[in-house]
């Protein structure tokens, strides 16, 4: 395929998500969408983090940037290297700690025209599969650069994602191909007083979407000294529905004890505990803060973090409530993929 075409099939499958995602709102789905429908509906009894809510903010967020505009935007720089496929096979290990999250790989190597072999996550393997059978009757050529495996075989590269000791092993395993590998990260907001009641409110979005699991979410908040966190708590009850997920309430209430019986001190407004802490990777249903008094101090121990930060939120960097509304651009741990593609079809 042609880049255009491959941009072309694309495109369809992004109107093809947002008709899927109209038809939710009706009281029909039409057949050739039964299978998403039903991946939807299974998702949650597979992994109770996949409520029917946080499975469609996924779906949404993709089909935002599947169409022939942001795509071509996209891809401009590359058109002459990514014109024609490629006969290479990129191996992606995707996660599986929110819904789709290994999707922009998938996208990355299917628009540069490479053939892929996709380890799917455990926990996210419903999903991937229905979505890419919307393109089988009027793409079915870009469906075939694709292949759900259990184990990579005879890749020329590899993206894989995972914890940092699943890092370590991917590094060793695939240290003889080009690689791309991701280690854990989490997102900070910077507070410097002055915010809105909208403004905390759109950080309770960053922090609770998706109840807190991807690397994108705020797990720890930077404040002024003088900051009263009532302000934080009062912002963040329209995000009290969190509730009713008991796997996040037996998260919430197991570091609430924890911290209780250590004596630790904290605020709790009955679905989050905040702690003062200088860790960054707070617990699920907890909230690390730190309070800092000199701005430009706060931005040099930010930047020796660079590492382990996927973004920070706040004014000055990316717009609250942004934080899971990622661009195409917005390339995980900052490693542009298709710039990575890109070096393997000059080789």
């Amino acid at each position: 395929m042609k880049l255009s075409e491959r941009i072309d099939a694309l495109s369809f499958l992004g109107k093809e998500l947002n008709n899927f995602i109209n038809q939710l709102k009706t009281s029909e789905v039409e057949e050739k969408y039964l299978g998403l429908f039903t991946a939807v509906e299974q998702s949650f009894y597979h992994n109770g983090w996949f409520t029917k809510a946080e499975v469609m903010r996924a779906i949404h967020g993709i089909s935002l940037f599947l169409n022939d505009k942001e795509l071509k935007n996209w891809v401009c720089d590359y058109d002459e290297l990514f014109h024609n496929s490629s006969e290479k096979s990129i191996g992606i290990v995707m996660a599986g700690n929110i819904p789709l999250v290994g999707f922009h790989d998938l996208l990355s190597v299917l628009i540069a025209g490479f053939n892929s072999q996709v380890k799917m996550a455990t926990d996210d393997k419903l999903l991937l599969p229905a979505i890419l059978d919307l393109l089988e009757n009027d793409f079915p050529e870009l469906n075939n650069h694709v292949k759900l495996v259990e184990r990579l075989v005879d890749f020329d590269a590899v993206i894989a994602t995972g914890s940092n000791n699943t890092a370590r092993y991917f590094e060793s395993y695939f240290s003889r191909v080009p690689n791309i590998i991701r280690k854990n990260r989490t997102s900070v907001a910077v507070l410097n007083g002055e915010e809105t009641k909208e403004e905390l409110e759109l950080l309770g979005s960053d922090i609770f979407q998706f109840y807190g699991l991807g690397c994108r979410n705020v797990s720890k908040v930077y404040i002024p000294e003088e900051f009263n966190t009532d302000r934080l708590f009062e912002a963040l009850i329209p995000q009290q529905g969190v509730t009713e997920s008991k796997k996040y309430m037996n998260n919430y209430m197991y570091h609430q004890t924890l911290f209780l019986m250590n004596d630790d001190s904290i605020l709790d407004n009955g679905f989050i505990v905040f702690k003062e802490d200088k860790s960054l990777h707070s617990p699920l249903g907890v909230l690390f803060i730190e309070r800092y008094s000199e701005f430009h101090k706060l931005e040099e121990e930010l930047t020796k973090l660079k590492e382990q930060i996927q973004c920070i939120v706040g004014k000055g960097y990316l717009e609250f409530g942004k934080a899971q509304c990622p661009r195409l651009i917005d390339y995980a741990d900052g490693v542009n993929t298709l710039f990575f593609l890109a070096q393997l079809n000059r080789n």
